[in-house]
């Protein structure tokens, strides 16, 4: 799990909130069943690229798939 931060392009940021998320690129992006405003398991975007030493946490880029207006809360599923 993580959050998603806008950086004004359309490769936001998702920064984990675990210390070993176990991600690599190529691995999907999905709308969380947490979230209230949208169906769980949409494709959000896919994972570019994974920088596991960023401080305070691991952060990834992502390439979305879908307007940035429709995103709330995310998860990475592993392919």
């Amino acid at each position: 799990h993580g959050l998603m931060q806008g950086i004004g392009s359309n490769q936001p940021r998702l920064v984990f909130l675990d210390q070993d998320p176990n991600a690599i690129p190529g691995d999907l992006i999905t709308t969380s069943p947490a979230s209230t405003i949208l169906p769980p398991n949409l494709l959000v975007g896919v994972i570019q690229n994974v920088d596991n030493q960023a401080l305070p946490s691991p952060r990834a880029s992502i390439q979305l798939s879908t307007s940035p207006e429709a995103i709330d809360w995310v998860m990475v599923q592993k392919r």
